[in-house]
Formats: C-alpha cells, sequence, structure tokens
C-alpha cells in the first residue's frame, strides 16, 4: 500500500513538473549584407542608401533587455572602418568599430527594451578619422556584416507561462517568439511558433501555436464553426473549422484537413500568474495531427 502511494505522488509531481511551462520566451530578428564595392541588404525592412544599409525594424516586442551583436568581417588587404547609425523615438547615435584586414570584429551592445520604439538601424564604412564625423564613404572594397538583435523574455515578466509543444507536426520548433505589440488591440503580449508554410489558400501543411495571457488581446477567430469538445491534457478544448455551405452536423473531420482546423484551450495560471489561453491552428493536416500537436502542450 505503502508503495502504491509513493507511485501515486511521484507521478502527480512529475505531471505538475512537465506543466509548469518555460521561464523564458525569446524574442530575435536578423540581418545581413555587403558593403564596399557591393552593397546589398537583406533583412526585414532593409534598403540601401548610397552606400548604407538600412534596416527600419520597428518597435521592440517585451521589456527586458535587446541584446546587440554586429559582425563586421573585412576582405580586404587593409584596415576598414565600419560606422552603426541607431535611431529610435527616445534617441539617436553613432558608433563605430574598426577591423584590421582580413579579420571579423563584433560591436556588442545591450539595453532596456523600451529604450528601442521604432527602431531603425544603418551599417556602413567610415573613415575612421578622429577628426571627421562618423559618415558613410564610398569604398572599392569587400566586406560582410552579420546583425543579430534577441531578447529573453522571463514569464514572470509576461504575466503568464508558455508551453511548449513535444509534438510539432513533424517540423522544427527552436523557441517561441514575441509577437508585435501593436498586434493586440489592447498592446497585450503573445507568444508564437509557425511551422510550414500551409494557408487557405494552398495545399501546403502547417502549422501556428499562440499563446496569451487570459482576457487579452481580443480577437475574433478565422474559424466559424465548433466541430466538438476534447479533453486536452485534462483541460476542455474547443475545436472548429471553416463550414461555410456544409449541411449543420456534417462539418468534422474533414473539414479540418480541407480547410483549416483550431483548438483552444486554457491552462489555469497560479500565484501572480494569469491563466494562458493556448490556440493551435493547423492547415492541410489531419484532425488527429491537430490533436496530437495540441496534447503534446504541457
Amino acid at each position: 500500500m505503502r508503495i502504491k502511494t509513493f507511485l501515486a505522488v511521484l507521478l502527480l509531481s512529475l505531471s505538475l513538473t512537465s506543466s509548469a511551462g518555460a521561464s523564458s520566451v525569446t524574442w530575435t530578428w536578423h540581418a545581413s549584407g555587403h558593403l564596399g564595392k557591393i552593397v546589398s541588404c537583406a533583412g526585414q525592412g532593409s534598403h540601401k542608401a548610397a552606400s548604407t544599409c538600412q534596416f527600419n525594424i520597428g518597435s521592440i516586442p517585451g521589456n527586458d533587455v535587446l541584446h546587440e551583436i554586429i559582425t563586421f568581417t573585412n576582405n580586404s588587404s587593409s584596415q576598414l572602418c565600419y560606422g552603426i547609425s541607431t535611431n529610435t523615438s527616445y534617441m539617436s547615435g553613432l558608433s563605430s568599430v574598426c577591423v584590421k584586414p582580413h579579420s571579423s570584429k563584433q560591436h556588442v551592445a545591450k539595453s532596456s527594451v523600451v529604450n528601442f520604439q521604432e527602431l531603425s538601424l544603418g551599417v556602413f564604412i567610415t573613415s575612421g578619422a578622429s577628426n571627421q564625423p562618423i559618415g558613410a564613404i564610398a569604398s572599392n572594397t569587400l566586406s560582410d556584416f552579420a546583425i543579430s538583435l534577441s531578447e529573453l523574455q522571463s514569464s514572470a515578466t509576461m504575466g503568464f507561462n508558455a508551453y511548449e509543444p513535444k509534438n510539432f507536426a513533424g517540423f522544427t520548433f527552436t523557441h517561441f517568439t514575441l509577437s508585435d505589440k501593436t498586434l493586440c488591440s489592447d498592446k497585450a503580449l503573445r507568444v508564437f511558433a509557425i511551422g510550414g508554410r500551409g494557408t487557405f489558400g494552398n495545399s501546403l501543411p502547417g502549422i501556428s501555436i499562440f499563446e496569451k495571457a487570459q482576457g487579452t488581446c481580443a480577437s475574433t477567430p478565422e474559424f466559424n464553426t465548433k466541430i466538438s469538445s476534447q479533453i486536452v491534457n485534462g483541460h476542455t478544448a474547443q475545436v472548429l473549422s471553416n463550414c461555410a455551405g456544409v449541411a449543420a452536423g456534417k462539418c468534422g473531420a474533414t473539414q479540418v484537413k480541407a480547410n483549416g482546423g483550431l483548438v483552444t484551450w486554457t491552462i489555469p495560471g497560479s500565484g501572480a500568474m494569469k491563466s494562458t489561453v493556448v490556440s493551435v491552428t493547423s492547415y492541410n493536416l489531419s484532425l488527429a495531427t491537430l490533436l496530437s500537436v495540441a496534447r503534446s502542450i504541457r
């Protein structure tokens, strides 16, 4: 009897541990390109202005610390200096870094995210002369650069736990990303992960997971018909699909595969943490696959 009681307590402990949620969520942004003889810019909101690569990034979500790493690789036979321009609604600034021939060097900075609203970054080759301003110059050299921005947002700061999937329908899951606050009318934080390129308009497989604090980021579901209720890890979940033109009571697994499906439920919070609303959406995948992904989120 004691052994049975011990096993019951142990299983309960393991269950509670597996449902604790992720302690943090990572937001990342990347860009890259070439400077000098060839000027090219690759990254969200990028464009060339003379010999400069400019990136209009927008407001960084969250409210923790933004980490900025810009790596310059000098492929020429002489030292080159690079300029970095930073503009936000809070501040503007210029900095520079010089790199030896055939070498790489990083510019590393970190600051509070609240200082990086409406952020734009520019990178360029500059003279490096102490008696001249930091400005872009034309150059016939070859250089590469890579920009990495990241923020590690703690669940405690978000106010709700994020729960990661063990099964992502065959797609690679690395981490949740913070969504842009402007996507919610109340500017609330959401986290999401997207796999594949499936949508209403194609036959490609795809799945997405969105999580938010209960009572925030209100929106109208894009799925119009409830198919059933399911139990997902002890919580009652609603299953919906798009069933326009389908006779009442006939909407089911076929429509989930053909028109997309949604499973949504709420995981209660504890202490200061709010309850988490979890929504899993699939396109061109079976209802069984959709439910399998949902039930792997703990």
